[in-house]
């Protein structure tokens, strides 16, 4: 079970840090397009190809036999870790960012 729920809520928890930090790299004047655009490409990536993803898994991978809700945890035990991957390789390339833009003000 554990194996499960863990990866699930650092899969909520990374796509809320993804959000929260968005509009901190930003410059003032463009902060609302980059926030606006980045729940645009989010959603249409989330609602595109999510469902189709969690059907694709279900129906053809052995594993699944077809359920859903073993597909929505292979979905999840497969990206959570893709995410933590992305952002431990980004943390440099965010600070010095955050630090151009804090001293830009």
């Amino acid at each position: 079970m554990a194996a499960v729920v863990v990866p699930l809520v650092l899969q909520m928890g990374l796509g809320i840090l993804m959000a929260a930090s968005a509009p901190l790299l930003a410059p003032a004047s463009v902060r609302a397009q980059v926030v606006a655009i980045y729940y645009l490409v989010l959603t249409l990536v989330g609602l595109g190809a999510g469902p189709t993803l969690v059907a694709w898994i279900a129906e053809n991978v052995a594993l699944a036999g077809g359920s859903v809700g073993v597909a929505l945890a292979a979905i999840t035990l497969l990206f959570a870790p893709l995410q933590i991957l992305a952002i431990l390789r980004s943390r440099a390339a965010f600070a010095r960012t955050f630090d151009v833009a804090s001293v830009a003000g």
